[in-house]
């Protein structure tokens, strides 16, 4: 962090930098994807809703966020500019619901590899493709009976 003044403060000054730079999104995957398609792409639309939702002007910073998709790492980039943030903390919950009815409707989900298809598994190649930036911290949590028994 170099915009942190050296001193002797400078872990108080470090933490606190790193707590106001950072842009903290909570998605519920009950919740927050309502059509089919891509996943990736309504996986990321739902990141930006999120983060931009209590701005001022969300859906022109919005607007701006989307544009910038089709570049891998642009998204990040534009959400971390429109947000004047540097650091990116997701927390996805109830990934056990990635095996109902309700997702199976996403083409990059449900399809087969070498291995079957597992969506547990091609979610997670999904999410570390979108979240390979260093600057990005994730955590996933769900019901461990509803994915242990349907990853091995």
């Amino acid at each position: 962090m170099s915009d942190v003044p050296l001193g002797p403060n400078v872990g108080e000054w470090s933490v606190e930098a790193l707590i106001s730079g950072t842009l903290y999104v909570f998605l519920d995957l009950r919740k927050a994807l309502v059509r089919g398609g891509n996943f990736q792409d309504v996986l990321l639309s739902g990141f930006a809703k999120k983060a931009v939702s209590g701005l001022p002007n969300s859906s022109k910073l919005l607007s701006k966020v989307l544009k910038s998709f089709d570049e891998p790492k642009g998204w990040i980039e534009k959400l971390f500019e429109v947000t004047n943030k540097r650091y990116l903390f997701l927390f996805i919950d109830e990934i056990g619901y990635l095996s109902t009815d309700m997702f199976k409707r996403f083409s990059d989900l449900y399809t087969k590899d070498q291995k079957g298809t597992n969506v547990f598994r091609l979610f997670f190649r999904i999410l570390s493709a979108i979240l390979s930036d260093p600057p990005i911290i994730c955590v996933v949590a769900g019901r461990t009976e509803s994915i242990s028994k349907r990853i091995g």
